[in-house]
């Protein structure tokens, strides 16, 4: 997945963006995320604690 940096939350914590097109249905797969205590950037490869975002 791609992710880019969406800004920060109330409590000060970055928020990241990550989307991709689904190989099977070509929609889009949005979510957010919040990386790991003490995690700069995190990767694009770690989805772990990923929210997906629904219509």
């Amino acid at each position: 997945m791609n992710n880019a940096t969406v800004g920060q939350n109330k409590n000060k914590e970055w928020v990241f963006v990550y989307y991709q097109i689904c190989p099977k249905c070509n929609e889009p797969i949005i979510g957010i995320k919040v990386p790991k205590k003490r995690e700069w950037y995190p990767s694009r490869f770690d989805t772990e604690g990923l929210v997906l975002l629904h219509k």
